[in-house]
């Protein structure tokens, strides 16, 4: 009885863990350093600290998995999706979620589609324990001109249009406003910037071809989807060239061509260095950007994972391939250039800009990683 006792005010004594995962290589994104000997303690759903094995009598977790071998690390985000395709295609986007979470996804950034009420609707679920899937980050219905090109779009052409949008998009608790250009005019596309910072709400977007960025950065842009549009800043030619498509002198194709053969590292930097005073950060969408510059050399039409893709998801993607497929060689050698020019890399570190990295999947995304001499541990703080 006396042993029972003393054993019993022992445990009472010890704090309370529901898991210990021990034997890991866990991965300190922050130090920039992997860790052995420690032991990650989790009660809930959150980590209530990580001990070496010395003070892990300390603690009295509830159950214990040996992870020998393997590694813990940070959960990734893949910070540039679309939920899209139609109600026909809900139940094939919703597959996706489990697949996020067995690839170590924990957070996703979704930069609209056409069923923005559908995943509104399941970020409150995520969040509220009803379903499982990443955490959503989303920003609702996008804003875009009058005859968009997408679907699932709010169509603005005046202050007040983009007033009532916002006014909408604040309702439903939208975690940023997503803006594409492709039918607004530059004037309201200032114009909606300029209100989304007035209201205190983040912003990320595609830059029209008659804006430079600086006029962007200053217009308070918070975030710049694709590293692609970034290429304008890198020329010294910049100011002209989008003076010139704006007059409808030359094409934005011409003018990319005319960009990446003037690149230039000195107006590089300076944009960089201007970029992040602003505060405006790049999701590059690295990995789609390699997959749809080498489609003339990767066939992925037999990829284990597209088993796990509906056939209707598939199907919004086969214009791209067939698109790809048309082009020339001259077409095929500037898509390799764009994305195998430096400004792409770890320049964007130099300068302190915040980079958003996806990261679809683990696997699919680690060869690019290394020959692209991306820091892993930036990557992953990112």
């Amino acid at each position: 009885m006396a042993l029972s006792l003393s054993t019993n005010l022992l445990a009472a004594d010890k704090i309370p863990a529901d898991l210990s995962l021990t034997g890991a290589r866990i991965i300190d994104v922050a130090g920039g350093r992997t860790l052995l000997g420690k032991t990650v303690l989790i009660r809930g759903d959150s980590i209530l600290a990580v001990v070496d094995q010395k003070d892990l009598s300390r603690y009295a977790p509830k159950h214990t998995v040996n992870l020998r071998g393997k590694y813990v690390m940070p959960g990734l985000w893949d910070t540039h999706v679309h939920f899209g395709g139609g109600a026909e295609l809900i139940e094939e986007n919703k597959h996706l979620l489990p697949l996020y979470l067995a690839h170590g996804i924990t957070a996703v950034h979704d930069c609209a589609g056409d069923l923005s009420d559908t995943v509104l609707n399941w970020r409150a679920k995520i969040a509220s324990g009803e379903m499982s899937g990443p955490t959503i980050f989303t920003s609702g219905a996008k804003l875009e001109g009058y005859k968009p090109l997408w679907k699932g779009t709010i169509e603005v052409g005046t202050a007040e249009e983009v007033s009532a949008a916002l006014d909408k998009l604040q309702g439903q608790q939208v975690d940023f406003v997503k803006i594409t250009e492709n039918t607004m005019t530059p004037a309201i596309y200032l114009e909606s910037l300029k209100q989304v910072r007035a209201r205190g709400m983040a912003s990320s977007a595609h830059i029209p071809v008659q804006l430079t960025l600086d006029q962007v950065f200053a217009a308070g842009l918070s975030s710049i989807e694709h590293q692609s549009y970034l290429l304008r800043a890198a020329t010294p030619e910049e100011a002209a060239l989008t003076e010139a498509v704006a007059q409808g002198k030359i094409t934005s194709k011409e003018a990319m061509k005319r960009s990446l053969a003037s690149y230039d590292e000195a107006t590089a930097r300076a944009a960089f260095r201007r970029m992040a005073a602003a505060g405006t950060a790049i999701v590059p969408t690295l990995y789609g950007s390699y997959v749809t510059a080498y489609l003339d050399q990767n066939d992925h039409s037999h990829d284990d994972y597209l088993q796990y893709i509906g056939k209707g998801l598939r199907a919004t993607y086969d214009w791209r391939v067939q698109r790809a497929a048309q082009d020339d060689a001259e077409a095929i050698k500037t898509r390799h250039a764009l994305f195998e020019n430096p400004l792409l890399y770890c320049r964007f570190w130099r300068k302190k800009v915040s980079a958003l990295s996806p990261v679809p999947m683990p696997d699919f995304s680690i060869h690019l990683i290394i020959p692209a001499s991306l820091c892993m541990m930036k990557l992953l703080y990112t």
